[in-house]
This record gives structure tokens, sequence and C-alpha cells, in this order.
């Protein structure tokens, strides 16, 4: 029978009628089932056959004399007590509902065993929880509990402030933790941090929230929940071992130090609190530099320019296949120099399909995305005929050289820009402002310029080495793939490849030719970013070199751009300056410059000639006295 007020358009599937929909009984019954588990329906329950309700099972009086309190609470839990009770909210839902409809799957990781070999560093019989020792923003941290029962990661006061961070760093929070005792204690505040387990191929980083207690503690931090499911670990305190999965996917394994937690124990019963047993140890911080909003090196960036006749050498029967070569040098050498270029010919990338990646386990970027910032979807932009033309050859081009994937459901959303090139073509760049805000600074310290330029003075021959599309040569982390998406009028990408713009891609390259050039660097290369300079005090040291780099790239499958590298030559410029055997001489060009600026007639004028004058201070004496009275026109 249809009721006239009824919705026709609505139906429920459990009723067989017109009215409601099926999702709305769903919800009744949730919340009915709530209630009822709160007690508020008792007068309503089935009654016996004498009449009384039906009265729930009596616990045994001995699981109520005392009760175990562990830690809880912390961002997993809202961030706030409101937060709290929507994430309650949201779990009974899930409780209520999990047969009928389906969650998302987890990730998918190797299986995990404990072994006889992971307890043989353990002294039995014991009672010993699992202490490790960690990398936390670039200092290692010893005496830390791994808590499987802690739903926050602890970091105390104390060892916050041996890492020496500053307090700018930290977010204030609104929600207490539950000790082991049942009483709370308000945090100070919240930091985020990059936290390495494991080193090398075993190594893997993930960025972590700590809350920052000022109280005295045993331990100088605290691991729980969070960071063991963020490693996807498993704890074992019999065999003292953390498994977890390292960052090419493999499970790996952190044993514990028995002997730290003991010492740390006696040091307690001694009368003290422990946290002097073992310090913070400090390793070297790096220096911050500033590389966040890269597309590429700009054009107008210095970059080493050799000085001198260069010739082109063929490296195969196709012409097109040549790279540059220094003129000046014994002719013997540069015969050898040309033969070892054309042995090692599969070292230079002509095309993209030439250009395999490196290895996932020498290096691969993530992007440490702040899991509290919610992600942002640009709106699409309009562009005209023109710049449509050129994204869409340059998406075709991407797609080609396998550095980008069509993306379904993004998480992030960015728009494409085009910038206009000296040669009037177009440049399309993606703009990752929203992603890189939401991305911590990786602060690894890039090379110093000035450095650069003294350590490749005073050698017989140089040589110039540009990897072919460095950055693209890195592969981006599977999970953080679907974040650099962005549209265009042919559809939604992402990146595949470690992409510029990207705001830790300097710091991430980097690491690798750092690693890669690690028995080379300071010896007989240096290294910034992707342009890499090969020095030799003789002539025929230098072929010798240019060999031991050839195995090294070959090593790690990296490629080199023929077009921007050049071999053998005696001097080049570099960030203004004439480098060469001699030393470091001013670069003409710069001097010319300077005298042939007219006399000065304005501000305008005043300011040009302060400016060249700069580029010269290293080599006038003084120079800072000598351009006072021109800085003082300019008050």
């Amino acid at each position: 029978m249809f009721h006239k007020n009824r919705d026709k358009s609505k139906w429920c599937d459990f009723h067989g009628d017109h009215g409601h929909l099926t999702e709305d009984c769903r919800h009744l019954k949730d919340n009915l089932e709530d209630l009822i588990r709160r007690s508020y329906f008792n007068q309503y329950k089935a009654q016996t056959k004498e009449g009384d309700l039906v009265k729930p099972v009596n616990r045994n009086v001995q699981s109520w004399i005392s009760e175990i309190h562990i830690i809880s609470g912390g961002p997993i839990h809202g961030r706030s007590v409101n937060g709290a009770k929507a994430t309650q909210k949201e779990f009974r839902h899930h409780v209520n509902f999990n047969a009928s409809l389906s969650w998302k799957s987890p990730p998918a990781m190797p299986a995990m065993s404990f072994t006889l070999e992971d307890a043989k560093h353990v002294v039995y019989p014991h009672d010993d929880p699992l202490v490790v020792t960690l990398k936390v923003s670039n200092c290692l941290v010893h005496r830390i509990l791994v808590d499987g029962e802690s739903s926050a990661n602890i970091m105390y006061f104390s060892t916050f402030e041996k890492l020496m961070l500053g307090r700018e760093y930290l977010k204030p929070v609104r929600y207490p933790v539950i000790g082991f005792t049942g009483a709370s204690v308000v945090p100070d505040e919240l930091i985020s941090l990059p936290v390495r387990i494991g080193e090398d191929d075993t190594a893997r980083d993930v960025m972590t929230e700590f809350l920052v207690v000022d109280v005295p503690g045993a331990y100088n931090a605290i691991i729980g929940r969070p960071f063991i499911h963020d490693v996807q670990g498993v704890v074992s305190t019999y065999h003292l071992t953390m498994l977890y999965v390292s960052n090419d996917g493999s499970t790996s394994r952190l044993n514990g130090n028995q002997e730290m937690r003991r010492a740390q124990r006696r040091a307690q019963v001694e009368g003290g609190e422990g946290n002097e047993a073992e310090e913070v140890v400090t390793v070297r911080k790096s220096k911050e530099v500033p590389l966040e909003e890269l597309e590429s090196r700009p054009e107008d960036e210095l970059r080493p320019q050799p000085d001198g006749e260069t010739k082109q050498e063929t490296l195969a029967y196709d012409p097109a296949r040549s790279v540059a070569i220094g003129m000046d040098m014994d002719p013997e050498v540069r015969v050898n120099l040309v033969t070892l270029l054309r042995e090692n010919a599969d070292i230079f990338a002509f095309s993209a399909d030439e250009m395999p990646r490196i290895d996932p386990v020498v290096m691969v970027h993530r992007l440490n995305v702040d899991s509290a910032v919610r992600p942002v979807k640009q709106k699409k932009r309009a562009f005209s005929a023109e710049k449509n033309k050129a994204i869409k050859e340059e998406v075709e081009k991407l797609i080609a050289a396998d550095y980008i994937e069509p993306c379904d459901y993004p998480e992030w959303l960015a728009n494409v820009v085009m910038v206009k090139k000296a040669n009037g073509q177009w440049r399309m760049c993606v703009d990752f402002t929203n992603l890189n805000r939401a991305c911590p600074k990786d602060c690894y310290p890039l090379p110093r310029i000035d450095h650069l330029v003294d350590s490749t003075s005073g050698h017989a021959l140089l040589s110039f080495m540009d990897a072919f599309s460095g950055y693209h040569q890195i592969s981006l982390l599977r999970e953080d793939r679907k974040k650099t998406a962005f549209i265009t009028d042919g559809g939604v990408y992402n990146y595949k490849a470690m992409p510029f713009g990207s705001r830790n891609a300097g710091a991430t390259y980097q690491k690798l030719v750092d690693k890669v050039f690690a028995d080379q660097k300071g010896r007989n290369i240096e290294v910034y970013v992707d342009d890499s300079i090969l020095k030799s005090k003789t002539d025929r040291e230098h072929v010798a070199d240019l060999e031991e780099t050839f195995s090294t790239l070959r090593k790690y499958r990296m490629k080199l751009n023929p077009k921007k590298c050049l071999f053998g030559v005696r001097a080049d410029k570099f960030s203004g300056f004439m480098v060469s055997k001699r030393g470091i001489d001013a670069n003409p060009d710069k001097v010319q410059a300077i005298l042939s600026l007219p006399e000065p007639k304005g501000v305008k004028d005043i300011q040009r000639l302060t400016g060249k004058m700069a580029a010269l201070t290293r080599f006038i004496s003084k120079s800072a006295d000598k351009a006072l009275p021109f800085f003082a026109l300019l008050r």
C-alpha cells in the first residue's frame, strides 16, 4: 500500500517500500544500537519469564580491583577534545557498517617473521623493553623506547633542547595525554621531524609528529603506534627486534640495545632519572640553502664556461653523436682522451629513451607531505591557443619519455605555468606552490660557490659534465606520485620522476651526487647539483680521472648530456672569475664592462657602477673603502 505523501524517488531495499533510502535505515539502526549499548533503552529490553529484565553478566570482582593505564591521546585522536569525539563517532560508524561497506585496503607489505637469528643479540632470560637508536633531524638519538601501547610519539623537552631546534617550529596543542598512572599531562607543543630508521639500503625515512612534554623521563623519546604503523613495523620484545618495511619495499630489522636499557635501569636504582646515561649525539647540522621554487636551473644563473678553442669529436658513425673537446693540450693526451670517450659512448644520452633511471635503492625522491595539511585542488586556468599548443607538445614529450602518466582521482591538483624562453619558445612549468607549502624543508647543505671556485684553481686540465635531464633521472616515490598531479586541456597527469619545482628536488639530487662521487669529491671532482667539474693536476692524470668517473657513472646508471659537456680545457669562467692552473684571476669581461661605463650622471648610474664593482671586490685591496664615496652618494 502506498501513502500519497511518501517520496516516490526514495526506495528502501530492506522494507521494500518508498519514502526513505536504505542508507537512512542503516544510519537509524546504527544510532539505535549505540543508544542501547549506552543503556538508554533498558526499560525496553526483553523480559524473562519471571518478569525481570535481562541483566548483563557480572564480571569477576577480581578483574575490577586494579586498572592498567596506557599512554593515550595524541594527534591520531583528533588533535582536540571535539576532534576526539568526532574520531570516536567515525570509529563507531566503521564498526557497525564494516560488514556492509568496503573500506580502503591496507598498503601492500612483504611477509615478516622472527627467527632464531633475531635472538642471538639478546641475553636470556630478560624482561627488557625494546630500546633503540634512531636518527632524528640529522641527530643520532639514543635511548628511545618503542612502545606499541602508546597512541602518541613522545619527546621530552630536554631532548628537544639538545636537538638545537628553534621554538618557532613548535605548534600549540589543546589535548591532554593520559600517562601510565591515569594522570593527564598537557603537552607543551607539537613538532614534526624527519626520522630515519636503519642505514643505507635498510633505511626508512618518515616524517613523524612528536608531542613535546616537559616532565622527567627515563628515556629521550617514546615511539608509539603512529610511528610503528608509518614504517609498517612489527615489534617483538622477546627478540628485542623490530621488523619494518624499508624505502625499497623489503623487510628490514632493527635490533634493540639491551645493554643501554640495563645501564639506564641501574642509573635509576642508584638515584638518578637516567636522563644523562646516554646523550643525544648530534651530527653536524646542515646549512639550509633556499631552493624552493625550482623549475630548472635559471638560464641567467652563472654556470661554468670554458675558455679557449674547442672542437666537436664524434663518438660513433653518426656525426650528430659528438662532444666538445678542448684543443689546448698535448696531442698524445688528446688522442687518448678521444679514444676514452668513444669507448664510453654509452655514458652519454642523446635522447630520453637512452636514459634509465637511478635505481630507487640508491636514491628516490620523497615529498614527505604533512598529513595535517588539507590537499588543495587548483581551479583550471585558461590559456591562449598558442600556449595550449605548446602545453600539448610538452605533455606528449613527457609521456614519450615516461616522465609522467595519466592520473585518476588526485588528492592534490596544480596548474601549469607557461614561461617565455630567450629563444621565443615556451617552457612549461607546474605550479607546485600549495604542495611545496605542505612539504617540510630538507636542510641538506648545498656546496658554496666560492669554495667550488677555490677548489678548481691550480689544476692543469678541467672537464665539465652535465647530467642529462638530471632531476628526471631520479624516480618519485610511488606513494607520492598522485600528489604531483597537474591539469591541462588534454587531461590530468602526475609525475613518475622527480619533477622540477618540487621543494626539495635540489637537496635530493645533491644527496645523490654526494653518494655517487663520495670517493672522488674534493680529490678530482667537484659537484654542484647537476653540474660536475673534473680537475687534474697534470694532463696525463686527466685521462685516468675521467676513466674513474665514467666507471662510477656506469655503476649508478647516470647519463650525461653531450650538448652541455666539455672535456680537457685549461681554464674556465665561473661565477665571474677566471679559473686556471695559475689560480683565480678577474674575468676580463667584467673588467672591460667597468672600464667602458660612461661617467655616472644619476642615481641609477651609481647603482650600476657599484653593482659591477662588487663582482671584483676579491681582486681590489680595501675595496669597501674605495667604494664608500659612491655609497655615500646613494643616501
